[in-house]
This record gives C-alpha cells, sequence and structure tokens, in this order.
C-alpha cells in the first residue's frame, strides 16, 4: 500500500466558527449548526491522530496539489468511520458494526461522489471531491487493503476522461 503524509491546511478554530456564525446568520437549522460543529471537532480529531492517507495514482495526482483535496481528506476517512456504526436506540449507545464493501459498491460510491449526481456535491470543487474519496478509501485500506487499491485504480478510471482536458500547469483553478 503506497502512502504518503500529506501536508495539513492551517484552518483556524476561527474559521470554523465564522462559518458556523454566517449559517447561523442564514438562518440555518440549529441541528444542522451543532452537526457541522460536531463534524469539525470530529475531523479535527482524526487530523490530530496523524493518520496515513494513501497516494493518488500518478495519473490524477494533479487534483492533490489543490488546497481543497488535502482538506478533505480527514472528511473521507470520518465519512468511512462513520459508516462501520450502528446506533441502537434501545441501548442509546453507538454500536460497532462493520460494513464489507464489493467491489460494486466501492465503485458505485467512488462514482456517485466524483461525478456529484447531488446538487450539495456539485457544489464541491473535484478536488474536494477527489480527496473525500482518497480519503474515504484510505479508511476502508485498513479492512480491505485490496479493494482500496482496487479503488484508487477506479478512482483514476473515473477522473481520466474529467482531467484530460485540464491544463499540467496552472491547474488549481480548475479542479
Amino acid at each position: 500500500m503506497s502512502e504518503k503524509q500529506p501536508e495539513k491546511p492551517i484552518i483556524a478554530d476561527g474559521d470554523i466558527a465564522r462559518g458556523l456564525r454566517v449559517m447561523a446568520r442564514l438562518g440555518a437549522p440549529a441541528e444542522v449548526i451543532e452537526m457541522v460543529a460536531f463534524r469539525a471537532a470530529w475531523t479535527a480529531e482524526i487530523e490530530a491522530s496523524s493518520p496515513r492517507y494513501l497516494e493518488p495514482p500518478s495519473k490524477v495526482a494533479v487534483v492533490s496539489s489543490d488546497a481543497g483535496y488535502t482538506a478533505a481528506l480527514p472528511h473521507g476517512r470520518l465519512a468511512y468511520r462513520e459508516e462501520m456504526y450502528d446506533y441502537d436506540e434501545e441501548a442509546d449507545e453507538l454500536i460497532y458494526w462493520p460494513v464489507e464493501y464489493s467491489r460494486e459498491e466501492i465503485y458505485a460510491y467512488l462514482r456517485d461522489m466524483v461525478l456529484a449526481y447531488e446538487r450539495p456535491l456539485m457544489l464541491m470543487k473535484l478536488s474536494w471531491r477527489v480527496g473525500f474519496c482518497v480519503g474515504w478509501l484510505s479508511g476502508l485500506a485498513v479492512a480491505q487493503k485490496d479493494d482500496a487499491q482496487a479503488g484508487l485504480v477506479l478512482l483514476a478510471a473515473l477522473l481520466a476522461p474529467l482531467l484530460s482536458a485540464v491544463p499540467k500547469e496552472g491547474c488549481s483553478a480548475a479542479v
């Protein structure tokens, strides 16, 4: 498994607090603001643990130079981790319930994230969506190493037509 430790973007607590204030001014429900705050804290906790991330295939490495890519890695890792738990209402606790993904399910997950069929994802930069996928695959690699590596190949195949028109230099504005 090829791994690298990305440079961590500096996101000040003030940036998160400012974002939450903007959401409140725009009328976001309190539950949404609370969930965003929790996710920010959980993502910071993941980053503090110095996780290792898979290295993207060389054909799509151009995307990894964008700051959005690096910022999305822990969010993908968190999304994978969250899928491993289920809430037991009777016991009022989280239960570890690991999911084993087939390659078809991995492809469908990556396809839906990269091609962004849902409107909120359409608003995210491609580099962020790719970073999210690599973070998710890095979580998957702990339990399903070979499938995570296959996922990187699938990710490269999904991105190839999207990146063929991106110039090699000055690409961060395009991705």
